[in-house]
């Protein structure tokens, strides 16, 4: 067993096998008892109707969350007792989570270009005219967490958009500082970051019994007089989950993308699945406290450039068939953290903070609209947050909604402000004319004040009563 002191991560290992194991405070002591926050972060690509991701108007919320802000809200429980669902767009499958997330709707992009791969639910600002794979405003959520958190250089974050699926969506929608952040592709990429094994014998790793190959270090550990009960049941469900990940991902997983650079059709779902529980799998044992993950594709089978670019300029409602798709995949990742624990044997949710974003407000007649965006932000941030509401931003710049996960994750405004900007993104005038806001609104929401005001659900507002 091998022991890294400056991160407290332990790995078993053995022919040629390198596991990270989950955190046993019986065997090392935490020096803090607070459990490190961890930050995930999903894209849904292209766009969905607006419309579908509000709350049916007759439980849209009336009052106001706080003083002195333009956010309202309502509980969730409310809506979905009445309804059954929160929306068309956050169905049933997110009424179990209810308690532990945020719908928050309403927000606007008052940035200048918005093309495909517009970086705004990452950067608060739009993307260049000639690449729009370029980030005006370029830096990302995910990047300015990487310079603050914890374990700086050596817990690098996991960045994957999984598949083909569009070309504009190669990399996580992540930049540093004006380079783009490249992510990885396929499943067996983001296996290895879990478990790494040399490329001669990866192939025949992935199809035998992990536990086998790490048996005698795993042995080691479990006979240790100062492993306690509790980090002996904690070890002894990972192994079994790393097992079980691996025996039901697709037999081709480690080369999950065809000659065609599609993977092969009606896998999508369990390939992502797979992916998504190897990424709470990588939070829970510590392998790293940072996730940016986009799911390029809008359903099994669907992945083609033309299909997903065509639906969502031509017809809204296969538009937001695909973003469903997408969601029903989100909430089954905040389903996971829910059950995963924290190294203080807690779940996973309660010290991690949660967003999907939704990169147009809009699809249909409506595609690249920048008004209305939808977003999911979920989870405790170690009681940092606030859950269990259904928000209306009043317009707000979604930079609000990007400061808000700054803030949940303990960041300062001299943390996260980048470039000489106040708050977090671009603010151009010139979207004033294009979106339901007059200058007057316009100026109060690009004041400096409000570019660093969160939302009500991050500690130390007032809360809905």
């Amino acid at each position: 067993m091998k022991f890294h002191q400056h991160n407290r991560r332990m790995f078993l290992q053995g022919v040629g096998t390198s596991l990270v194991i989950p955190f046993l405070p019986s065997v090392v002591r935490a020096e803090e008892e607070e459990a490190k926050c961890r930050y995930i972060q999903i894209i849904s690509p292209y766009g969905t109707s607006s419309a579908r991701s509000s709350a049916p108007a007759a439980y849209a919320p009336e009052k106001s969350m706080g003083s002195n802000t333009s956010t309202k809200g309502r509980p969730l429980r409310d809506i979905i007792d009445a309804h059954g669902k929160i929306s068309d767009l956050y169905g049933p499958t997110w009424n179990g989570l209810a308690e532990d997330i945020n719908v928050i709707t309403n927000f606007h992009g008052y940035f200048r270009n918005n093309y495909h791969h517009a970086t705004g639910v990452t950067t608060g600002g739009g993307v260049i005219r000639d690449d729009p794979r370029q980030a005006v405003f370029p830096y990302s959520v995910d990047w300015v967490l990487e310079q603050h958190v914890d374990s700086v250089g050596s817990s690098p974050p996991i960045r994957a958009a999984i598949g083909a699926g569009s070309h504009n969506y190669t990399n996580s929608h992540t930049f540093g500082g004006g380079t783009d952040l490249p992510a990885l592709r396929t499943l067996a990429q983001l296996e290895a970051r879990v478990v790494s094994s040399p490329p001669e014998s990866n192939q025949a790793r992935m199809r035998g019994d992990l536990l086998n190959a790490v048996y005698a270090d795993y042995k080691s550990v479990w006979n240790s007089p100062r492993l306690g009960s509790t980090d002996k049941r904690r070890l002894d469900s990972y192994l079994t989950q790393i097992n079980e990940l691996k025996a039901r991902a697709p037999v081709d997983n480690q080369c999950p993308m065809t000659d065609s650079g599609l993977i092969p059709e009606a896998q999508h779902s369990l390939i992502h699945r797979t992916a998504l529980d190897w990424v709470v799998a990588s939070l829970s044992c510590g392998l790293t406290q940072i996730i940016s993950y986009v799911i390029p594709q809008g359903g099994d089978g669907i992945d083609g450039d033309l299909e997903l670019h065509n639906a969502h300029h031509d017809s809204e409602d296969l538009a937001s068939v695909h973003a469903n798709w997408r969601s029903d995949l989100a909430a089954y990742a905040v389903a996971a953290l829910q059950d995963a624990v924290n190294e203080n044997g807690e779940s996973l949710l309660k010290s991690s903070v949660f967003y999907l974003g939704h990169e147009y407000a809009g699809a249909g007649a409506e595609a690249h609209s920048l008004n209305y965006f939808s977003g999911v932000i979920a989870g405790g941030a170690n009681g940092a947050l606030q859950s269990g509401y259904y928000l209306d931003a009043g317009g707000a710049p979604i930079g609000r909604l990007l400061v808000t996960l700054f803030k949940a994750m303990g960041l300062s405004a001299s943390q996260y402000e980048q470039g000489g900007e106040k708050g977090f993104g671009e603010y151009s005038p010139f979207r004033v004319t294009k979106g339901p806001l007059n200058s007057e609104q316009f100026d109060f929401f690009t004041s400096t004040n409000e570019r660093r005001r969160g939302l009500p659900i991050v500690a130390g507002h007032d809360y809905l009563g």
